[in-house]
């Protein structure tokens, strides 16, 4: 069994997960000059130039990103093993970074009844998965995350809701002022996301609005909850807002659904690391 040599495996996994190896070394225990050198050691060993380094900043290259994902797994492997014949009591709690707009409404009823401890980040994107110790990403798409493991959980569409009091006095939503529409802004990392005008050239409607004229928001979560307490229309993914309409929250104003341009996705460092109890808690997402 040719092994390459395990204190410098130690040392640039730990320098790939956090980015750093002043980071790597308080992790170790020793200078940063030992972590750097141990990793020489390993790039020697492979024969591969494992990081790009700058003043203060070093980076995975393509061959130190393909070592890192394995060498990860087998050692988190490991350690599992060494914690369960030890009896380690102290378990570490999954960490579940998760998109604003699917916080409250889309990810807290699946989680619920959830067994065991977890840990909540809710946040934009993008994330360091592998420096903050996050288990698993729950976004949209999967195009800030290149090397990671894609599991797709739904493609969504979004449909026109309304206050449940707007629809009983039959305001339609070719009628409706612009005054009260809200629009959700999905900031300047996305191009393809999907606004009024667009919902109205699908459903085949002459109108043409702007939301400089109406609310809006950030979030489409908010975008729902403004549209419950009666501020105006919203675009809601198709799911959520039927989940609203049976709770007599609001109402779905017409038939036309738009899909969304891509997947929600749930990202993992590997597919490795995708398994046990952490495989278990992607599945409850997908259902």
């Amino acid at each position: 069994m040719k092994l390459p040599p395990l204190n410098s495996l130690k040392a640039f996994e730990a320098s790939a997960r956090s980015g750093s190896f002043v980071l790597a070394a308080d992790e170790l225990g020793v200078t940063a000059a030992a972590v750097s050198m141990q990793v020489r050691k390993l790039e020697q060993f492979f024969g591969k130039t494992l990081f790009t380094r700058g003043h203060n900043h070093i980076a995975l290259t393509d061959a130190g990103m393909v070592i890192y994902r394995d060498s990860a797994s087998a050692l988190n492997q490991i350690a599992a093993l060494t914690a369960k014949l030890l009896g380690d009591s102290d378990h570490r709690s999954l960490c579940v970074s998760v998109l604003p707009a699917l916080a409250e409404r889309w990810l807290a009823p699946r989680i619920a009844n959830w067994p065991t401890a977890l840990r909540i980040r809710v946040e934009d994107d993008p994330v360091e998965l592998v420096r903050e110790g996050i288990d698993v990403r729950v976004t949209y798409g999967d195009h800030f995350y290149p090397a990671h493991h894609v599991v797709e959980l739904m493609l969504e569409s979004v449909v026109p809701v309304l206050p449940a009091q707007v629809a009983s006095d039959n305001l339609s939503l070719d009628s409706l002022p612009e005054e009260m529409f809200i629009h959700v802004d999905w900031g300047d990392r996305y191009v393809d996301h999907l606004g009024w005008n667009d919902w109205f050239h699908a459903a085949g409607i002459t109108r043409e609005i702007s939301p400089a004229r109406g609310k809006r928001v950030t979030n489409a979560s908010l975008a729902i909850a403004l549209t419950e307490q009666g501020a105006g229309a919203a675009l809601a993914q198709s799911g959520l807002a039927r989940i609203a309409e049976r709770a007599g929250r609001l109402c779905i104003a017409h038939s036309t659904a738009v899909p969304l341009l891509r997947p929600y996705c749930a990202i993992t460092r590997d597919a490795v690391a995708a398994e046990g109890e952490l495989a278990r808690l992607i599945e409850v997402l997908q259902q």
